[in-house]
């Protein structure tokens, strides 16, 4: 009998624990899915800032999230997957074929190349860091700039670009207007390397 009251009560415990992870998983389930909501609107919202200031931009074929930061149009963009703010190096607005792109990177999710007139076409990837390692699988590759000072031999930031982005970076540390990464040979010495970082589509259920 008691060896019977024991089953029972362990088959409660683990009918308990099921329930409460259904639940749980619910609970989490759920609120990912309104991030995902939210980060979708996020870049809708960027990408509406950026067309409507095409003006205060030196380059209007591709504006990142820095330089609308700079130009006091935004202060930021809180990413709805934590206390961080959006990435401001790899967001950004973009002109292809005559047509805007919005990418969009909060913490380890990313938006890319968003047409927001298709809204039902978007997709959400989890990104990794990156990193000159390649890994087996699931990997982007992208070739990354710094650049090194003629007088000390030191990188002028502390981590390697994106060109277009590099660019940028270059013509606001010395108050130039360069377009290529021929013209920066007359700053620094243009370095670059290849970077590696994991890259999978996530299940957007929003």
């Amino acid at each position: 009998m008691r060896q019977n009251k024991k089953r029972e009560v362990i088959i409660v415990m683990l009918c308990l624990l099921v329930v409460g992870s259904y639940l749980l998983y619910s609970i989490v389930d759920k609120k990912l899915v309104n991030n995902f909501r939210a980060f979708k609107y996020n870049a809708i919202s960027f990408n509406d800032v950026v067309i409507s200031n095409f003006s205060s931009f030196s380059n209007d074929k591709i504006v990142y999230l820095a330089e609308v930061i700079d130009e006091g149009l935004l202060t930021s963009i809180k990413s709805p997957f934590s206390s961080n703010y959006c990435d401001t190096k790899e967001s950004l607005v973009e002109e292809d074929d005559n047509d805007r792109y919005v990418t969009l990177k909060c913490d380890d999710y990313l938006i890319e190349h968003y047409d927001i007139k298709d809204s039902n076409n978007v997709i959400i990837y989890k990104v990794g860091k990156w990193d000159t390692n390649k890994n087996l699988k699931d990997i982007e590759e992208k070739i990354l700039y710094n650049c090194i000072d003629n007088n000390s031999k030191a990188k002028i930031f502390d981590e390697y670009l994106e060109k277009d982005y590099f660019i940028y970076k270059i013509n606001k540390e010395f108050s130039t207007n360069y377009s290529s990464l021929d013209e920066i040979k007359n700053n620094c010495n243009v370095v670059s390397k290849k970077f590696y970082r994991t890259k999978v589509e996530v299940d957007d259920k929003s």
